[in-house]
């Protein structure tokens, strides 16, 4: 087994928030394992000194969902 680590990097600045480490036989199956992770963060996958792969951002968390996302509800405004 190789041993991976995998950063969470801020969205500012892009420093290093937090690390996962991730034990797998090889990049292609260290890879497949950081996807999961995937979401509101940049992520890059390491091993030892030896970038191997670079995720951007898929997903934000600033602000309300649009009115057209799926998991909108519309919610009546009271009073009026």
């Amino acid at each position: 087994m190789n041993h991976y680590r995998l950063y969470f990097l801020t969205n500012i600045g892009g420093r290093i928030e937090r690390f996962e480490p991730i034990e797998a036989h090889g990049d292609a199956s260290a890879i497949e394992a950081a996807k999961l992770y995937r979401g509101t963060y940049p992520l890059e996958l390491w091993q030892r000194e030896r970038r191997v792969e670079v995720f951007a951002r898929t997903a934000s968390r600033l602000g309300p969902p649009a009115r057209n996302d799926a998991h909108f509800i519309a919610r009546p405004l009271h009073g009026y």
